[in-house]
This record gives C-alpha cells, structure tokens and sequence, in this order.
C-alpha cells in the first residue's frame, strides 16, 4: 500500500457542531459587513439634502472612496493570513469597519463622511481572504463549497437587513440613527469571534508559501483563471454600480407613500425582500448544487454560476 493510499482523507477540524458554530458566527461576521457595506446607498439621499452634495460625490460615498483601499489591501491581508492568525484579522477587521461606520453617524460634513467610509472599507478587506482560508482548513474538500456558499449566505442576509433597518431607521429617527446603531453591534460580533474560535491548524505542510510574483507568475498560465476573474469583475462592476442608486431610483420616480419617510422605507423594504430571499436562495443553490454535481460533472463550479447570471439578464433588462 502506498503511503499517499495509506493517509486517511481529511475529515475536517473539531466536531461537527464545533464547525456549525464557526460557519454561524462567520456568517454574523459577514452579515454586518455587508450591512455597513450597503448602508450608505440607502441612507444617501438624507444625506444628499443635508450636506448638499451632487449625485457624483453620492457615487462616490458608495464607490471608489469605499473599494480603492478595499480592493488595494486586499492581496496584503490576504498574504498576512497565511502566515498570522485568521481569526484574529477577521475580528480586527470587523472592529475596524463597524466602528468607522458608526462615526459616519457623527460626520459634520462630506470630507468627514468620506474619511469614515474610507475606513470602512480598510476593516473589510480583512473580511473575505482569511474567512475563507480558515474555512477552507475546518471543513473536508467535499463539503466546502456548501460551508463557503453558507457563509456566502452573509451577503443576501446582511443586504437584507441593511435595506430593513436603514429604511426603518430613517422613517422613525434619521439617516445619523442608522449609521450608530447598525454599525455598533458589529463590535460585539468581532468580540465573539475573537473569545470563542480558534484558529484551525493549516492544512499544507509548506513552510514557507510562494512569493506574490511567484503565485501570479503561476495564475499567468491558467486562462480559466482570468476568464473567471474577468467575468466576476464585470459582474461586481454592474451589480455594485446600479444598487447603489436602487433605493434613490424608487423615491425619486415612483410615488411610495404620503411622507418622505414612508417612500425612503417602503422602497428599502422592497429592496430588502428582494435581496434576502432571492439572493439567498440563489447561494445557497449555488453552493449546495456545486457539492452534490461535482463527482460527475467537473466543470459545474464555472458553468453553474455563468448560467445564473445568464437567467437574471433579462430581468435586470425588464427592470428599468
């Protein structure tokens, strides 16, 4: 027998429920990320009246202030997780991102705002990378993609609750009000996460992980890589792009309620509905599909979601 033969298959790290308990607490962690991430599209048209600012600067609350260092500390924090503490990052992170959500709450003025969402997005790029890793090192090959479409799950379920709360908030307080009291409890779950996981132990045995010029030097020769790669960013760019202007399309064009505050909530609810049962049923089919269809169709894991994105074409078409 050989020794590769003789090794057992990795059956995951800790107990069943110990794992359910890491995905849960992952999922709260990536839940308030996409809250604070989102919030700003719904408040903004408060904003745009108190601060007197121009559809452009919204664009860029929501946009480039957010994702420029979000996208550059991306690949840097990614390559810190593989050699420092997950867990840690994740849960630094999370403090980082709901604190500075919960100054734009306090902001006196748009350069205020902007440094703030600035910081926003600093704290999120710790999210992603290092969940996943540390995801990926808990549960066995055959039940990842299911633990990484649950924790995906944080996307619909925080977009939701984004949509809900903003929207309430802002009917029965202000757009400041959304801002402190959703971004505050992240605090909390950071905590959480930090006292109560551990970080798994890695699952490769390299010491020391190729350089970042070696690792592009490697994706350079996989054109499957960039086509996905290519194929994600055109779907972000079109996605994050047209939601950051969906509640503000409702209120300025349809007549939703007697009051300024009934419209900014009844079309944040619309939206809320929208994004936490189609969006979760969608990734959590993904996810659970890709698992149970991969043993006899290898390529599901990129035709899968292609064909998803196909099917919502026309009705993205249909919806304007």
């Amino acid at each position: 027998m050989s020794e590769a033969s003789a090794t057992p298959a990795f059956q995951g790290y800790g107990t069943k429920a110990y794992r359910a308990y890491l995905l849960l607490v992952l999922v709260i962690i990536y839940t308030f990320n996409f809250i604070d991430r989102l919030l700003i599209s719904i408040v903004q048209e408060p904003i745009k009246a108190e601060f007197g600012v121009s559809n452009f600067e919204l664009g860029l609350l929501g946009g480039p202030v957010f994702a420029i260092l979000y996208t550059l500390l991306g690949i840097p924090i990614a390559r810190f997780a593989e050699r420092a503490n997950r867990i840690t990052i994740v849960s630094v992170g999370a403090a980082i991102w709901s604190v500075m959500t919960a100054l734009c709450g306090v902001s006196a003025n748009f350069v205020q705002l902007a440094l703030c969402r600035l910081g926003v997005g600093i704290g999120e790029a710790a999210c992603v990378p290092p969940s996943q890793s540390a995801i990926a090192d808990y549960f066995p090959a055959d039940r990842r993609a299911s633990a990484l479409a649950i924790f995906s799950l944080g996307i619909p379920i925080g977009s939701a609750l984004a949509y809900v709360g903003g929207g309430w908030l802002i009917a029965h307080f202000d757009w400041r009000a959304a801002f402190l009291l959703l971004g505050a409890p992240g605090i909390a779950a950071a905590l959480l996460l930090k006292l109560t996981v551990k970080e798994p132990p890695r699952a490769t045995t390299q010491v020391k992980p190729p350089s970042f010029f070696e690792t592009l030097k490697a994706l350079a020769k996989k054109t499957s890589f960039w086509h996905i790669a290519f194929g994600g960013a055109l779907i972000s760019f079109v996605g994050y792009g047209s939601s950051q202007f969906l509640v503000s399309h409702l209120v300025r064009n349809y007549d939703l309620g007697a009051t300024i505050q009934e419209e900014y909530a009844h079309a944040a609810y619309a939206m809320g509905l929208v994004a936490g049962v189609s969006t979760a049923l969608g990734t959590f089919l993904g996810g659970f599909l890709s698992d149970h269809l991969a043993p006899k169709h290898t390529h599901v894991h990129s035709w899968l979601p292609a064909l998803g994105v196909a099917l919502a074409i026309p009705f993205y078409i249909l919806s304007f």
